[in-house]
């Protein structure tokens, strides 16, 4: 691991046998950023060596991309699943809210 300014550390994570320097920045959740790093790039790397298994003359610029657009629609249904759960937790808020509402609304008829 490289060290970078103090603000934040360098990773060093290969994709597809290629080098990259990765920023994290210095925080709290440093240990957790650098974690989702690695795991994806585990990912990314599985998922090309999967896909040239299945496809040995597959290029390894054509694997990146297929991974790419894999990545991509996860991210979409990802992005899709969170904002119904989103709803349903907003849903529950504003029943809750509502529910208090009228709970301080009937103390201030009783006194």
């Amino acid at each position: 691991m490289a060290e970078g300014n103090q603000d934040e550390f360098k990773i060093n994570v290969f994709i597809a046998d290629e080098k990259f320097q990765v920023c994290i920045p210095r925080d709290e959740s440093q240990s957790d950023k650098e974690h989702i790093i690695r795991c994806a790039v585990d990912e990314i790397n599985t998922a090309i060596r999967e896909l040239k298994k299945e496809n040995p003359r597959m290029s390894t610029t054509r694997a990146l991309a297929a991974v790419a657009l894999q990545l991509a629609q996860n991210y979409e249904n990802d992005i899709r699943l969170y904002g119904e759960a989103l709803k349903s937790k907003i849903g529950v808020l504003h029943s809750e809210i509502i529910n208090e509402l009228s709970i301080i609304k009937e103390e201030k008829k009783e006194n």
